[in-house]
């Protein structure tokens, strides 16, 4: 790299406000770490910088507020081909929202989740600014920035403040804040790429990206265009995930999990005898069906294993179709400007654009016709004994007595289950910025940014469809050109074995579209600068208006809105608006040489019903000692609810809900169930208390430092979802029931069950308490080279819930699944000259298995997870900086876990060894 580079990367951390030398005085012993900042014809002034957690300018390295900071060399060393790679190796991100969960609302995307707490409880800024949230949220309606929005090229660095925010950014800074600061001030061209794969050359990654930038007396511009490729990869081509059947490892047997494994053609039950059989892919007749049972002597399921050694792929498992990560390819474009207008007016902009294309495979839908073949008033319908491709039917071969069935079967003849996302999210930035009075900074700005979504399924059934081409009431046989053959080749069917599908399933399939969008506009004015002059130091403050306002709308096809596709639902088309107006003030007041105070406060007022919001903080530092600083803070925060959970249109769905102990226990099976969002709610509140340590020794211990912070963070009037068994019991007025009938009285019993209304309600607690660590060592020897020790990790022991406050028992999270107690990273880097070697030993502790309480399984616990990973750089090849990375360098398996058919967990990476070559280049 060339000097003027790295002085420019240097400077870019530090902000126009200068403090005169002569208000320094308590701070000198920070002047030689401040050195850079200085020139040889000035030694009056130094500057100030901001850090996440403050908005006032600051001299103190050692800051007040507890900020994880990567920089883009750091980031460039973990070998992250995005966002999420680097956030996933974060000990602080618990339950993180990962763009390998191909399930869900939305598969593609990625969020940070600091303790397990929720994305929703993360604020994300984009160069200190607020991000606008991801057009569909975490489980439909939880709002969240999608990391996957901003490309790894253009980010200068990223601080993560741990600490509770609201007080000084508002809604949604429960937990934290993420502020991903982007690159600005660069002068020359950099072209840098990438490309990786695994070990096993099933899924390859490229990256190209190109910055350049002019800096003359007046102005500076910079440009960034960035395009990064990434292939799906399949469950079928890891050892661990090739089967569903995760017995052999002490797992369970999925396709048996529910009772009854789908085949296809189909597996079939006979509603007479209650026996269970598998029909073929070629010509079979009954009497060769009941020799195909799946159930063994004694009456019970064989396993999986079992039936795919008798009969092969007709006993289907999704792993032989879905990926564990889609197919994803994103074109940035991210350019910044600034023109001095006057020595105390700077004009500033800047736009970002972000297309996002990601494709992702799971295994056709499975169709059981005891739960999807269904009337619109929610009457289950059986096979017809009078289908005329039954082959236990009318048209049976073996002179046994017609009857109806139930199938249950993998719908290949609609396909697999695709998504097809294209995310677009565009950014704009303008204002002025400038000084009063030499000492006072202030700016003026605006902000407009949109997340647009439009998913295009593919391998969707129409229920209703289905519905006419599999079955009757009648007592007539069906017409055989317009019933679908859902049996194979059955040789007692109309066509001897062959069948009418080619002209009867394409009106079964359908493509269906989820169409979503997130908007925000923000203008803000703030000024900061000094206040008084003590003996102690300078007051300074920070204050601030801000006026934002949020729209949303999301849209579903009419099949999807109407519960007409098997195995997927959609909402009717909601959209929203609101308007939030806040003002902040912030302090920072040295007390005592030794002893500096934060105080802060932000007022928010939402339009609609959601009401107002008054955010505290405090915090305290004290420094006995030049190398010794202890840090105390208490807020208190808020979290406004989201749109979608506010205006979410209504979904009408049919669904199994469990049991009734109204009516002796009768199962709830199919009810109507009615969706929708709550704009009853009000916002979440929390109190947040962190106390910490830190210190950097001098003389023989110099270059040694750690850190150690504690954290309680209590969430009470929580929104929280319940399960249909749970709104069953506690029988409001969310349960719909018909007049009981006579027989009811006589038995004491409530009328039935005919609605259900779900939606979430203001009632749960949540208290968290974890323990984050750092501790480095920094060693320079002239003949050795530069060393660089450092340990990063979290200590979650505590995240317990209550569903309400009469709950006195509650449930604790940590260590449960996907929730680790302990996380941490260990990274070790050497420089020497052109030369520089970099690795990271990464541990994730064990955890609860989901399902540990079932199925009598071997292991409790998902187990440790340890990678190591390695890399070189050297910097001396026609002038460009040459790197080789190995990702998992012992190519450790995910460990085994109960939760998935693919017998692995999103918070392990399934991909195994992984290499990286890339290339840096400067003109």
């Amino acid at each position: 790299m060339t000097s003027n580079y790295k002085h420019n990367n240097k400077m870019k951390v530090l902000n126009s406000y200068n403090i005169k030398l002569r208000k320094l005085l308590p701070l000198m012993l920070l002047a030689p770490v401040c050195a850079f900042a200085q020139s040889d014809d000035d030694l009056e002034e130094l500057q100030g910088f901001t850090v996440t957690g403050s908005r006032i300018k600051q001299m103190d390295l050692q800051q007040l507020n507890p900020v994880i900071t990567y920089d883009s060399e750091y980031i460039s060393r973990t070998g992250a081909r995005d966002l999420q790679d680097l956030i996933d190796e974060l000990p602080q991100n618990q339950l993180g929202l990962t763009d390998r969960e191909v399930f869900g609302f939305t598969p593609g995307a990625s969020g940070v989740n600091l303790r397990g707490a929720g994305v929703q409880y993360v604020l994300t800024l984009i160069n200190g600014r607020r991000a606008a949230n991801y057009g569909a949220g975490a489980s439909g309606s939880l709002g969240f920035a999608n990391t996957q929005s901003i490309p790894l090229a253009a980010i200068d660095r990223i601080e993560i403040l741990t600490d509770g925010a609201s007080a000084i950014y508002g809604a949604d800074a429960v937990t934290g804040v993420v502020n991903y600061i982007l690159k600005d001030n660069y002068e020359g061209l950099q072209i840098s790429g990438s490309y990786g794969n695994t070990t096993e050359k099933d899924a390859a990654n490229t990256n190209l990206n190109a910055v350049v930038g002019t800096v003359s007396d007046k102005s500076s511009s910079m440009f960034i265009i960035d395009y990064s490729t990434r292939n799906d990869l399949f469950a079928r081509d890891r050892d661990f995930s090739v089967s569903s059947d995760q017995s052999p490892r002490g797992g369970i047997d999925w396709p048996n999990y529910f009772g009854t494994p789908y085949g296809s053609p189909a597996t079939i039950l006979d509603l007479s005898s209650g026996l269970e059989y598998i029909s073929s892919p070629d010509n079979y007749d009954t009497q060769e069906l009941l020799t195909r049972t799946i159930q063994d002597a004694d009456g019970y399921n064989k396993p999986f294993g079992q039936l795919r050694e008798e009969f092969g792929a007709v006993a289907t498992q999704p792993t032989d179709f879905m990926s564990l990560a889609p197919e994803y390819s994103r074109l940035s474009f991210y350019g910044t400007t600034k023109y001095e207008v006057t020595d105390d007016l700077t004009a500033f902009a800047e736009v970002g654009f972000t297309r996002n294309e990601v494709f992702n495979t799971i295994h056709p839908v499975a169709f059981g016709s005891e739960d999807d073949l269904f009337t619109p008033d929610g009457t289950i319908l059986p096979i017809s004994m009078y289908n005329p491709y039954n082959p236990l039917g009318v048209n049976r071969t073996d002179g046994g007595t017609p009857t109806d069935i139930h199938v249950f079967n993998r719908n290949f003849v609609v396909g697999n289950r695709t998504s097809d996302i294209t995310n677009d999210v565009l950014r704009l930035v303008a204002g002025l910025e400038g000084t009063i009075a030499e000492d006072y900074s202030w700016s003026v700005s605006g902000l407009y940014m949109v997340d647009y979504g439009m998913t295009v399924n593919g391998g969707g059934t129409l229920r209703s469809a289905t519905l006419d081409a599999l079955t009757t009431t009648g007592d007539s046989l069906m017409d055989p050109l317009s019933t679908w053959n859902i049996f194979g080749r059955f040789t007692g069917g109309p066509f001897g074995g062959d069948d009418n599908n080619a002209e009867v399933t394409p009106a079964l399939s359908a493509l269906t579209f989820n169409e979503y969008q997130s908007k925000l506009y923000l203008a803000s004015a703030d000024v900061s600068g000094p206040l008084v002059d003590l003996d102690s130091g300078l007051v300074q403050f920070a204050a601030g208006v801000e006026v934002r306002e949020e729209e949303w709308f999301d849209r579903a096809d009419a099949a999807s809105v109407n519960g007409n596709i098997v195995g997927r639902g959609g909402v009717n088309p909601s959209d929203a608006w609101r308007r939030v107006q806040s003002a902040y003030i912030e302090f920072n007041i040295p007390l005592y040489e030794q002893v500096e105070v934060q105080a802060a406060a932000r007022y928010e007022k939402f339009s609609g019903g959601t009401g107002d919001n008054l955010s505290p903080k405090l915090a305290v530092s004290y420094r006995p000692l030049d190398w010794l600083r202890f840090r105390t803070s208490y807020s208190e925060g808020f979290r406004a609810p989201s749109l979608p959970e506010l205006f979410q249109g209504e979904t009408v769905s049919f669904r199994n809900a469990g049991s009734d102990p109204f009516r002796g226990n009768e199962g709830v099976a199919s009810v109507r169930t009615r969706e929708a969002g709550n704009g009853d709610l009000k916002p979440e509140e929390s109190e947040s208390f962190f106390i910490g340590v830190g210190f950097e020794p001098s003389g023989i211990l110099e270059g040694l430092y750690v850190n150690v912070d504690w954290f309680v963070i209590d969430i009470t009037n929580r929104i929280e979802g319940e399960s249909l068994q749970d709104i069953i019991d506690l029988n409001d007025d969310r349960v719909i029931r018909s007049d009981p009938t006579p027989l009811d009285i006589q038995n004491g019993w409530l009328g039935k069950i005919v609605e259900l209304r779900d939606f979430s309600r203001n009632k749960a607690l949540m208290e968290m308490e974890s323990l984050d660590f750092s501790i480095g060592y920094r060693w320079d020897h002239d003949t050795l080279g530069e060393w660089d020790f450092r340990v990063n990790g979290s200590y979650a022991y505590k995240r317990k819930t209550y569903v309400d406050v009469d709950d006195t028992a509650g449930s604790e999270n940590a260590g449960t699944w996907m929730e680790p107690e302990w996380r941490t990273n260990l990274d070790v880097t050497w420089t020497k000259g052109d030369y520089t070697a970099f690795g990271s030993v990464n541990y994730i502790d064990k955890y609860d298995q989901l399902y540990y309480g079932f199925w009598g399984l071997d292991q409790l616990y998902t187990k440790e997870f340890i990678t190591v990973d390695l890399g070189f750089t050297y910097s001396g090849f026609m002038g460009m900086d040459l790197t080789v990375q190995v990702i998992n360098v012992l190519d450790e398996m995910p460990p085994m876990a109960t939760a998935d058919q693919t017998g692995f967990d999103p918070i392990h990476s399934p991909y195994g060894r992984m290499y990286r070559l890339g290339f840096t280049k400067e003109f």
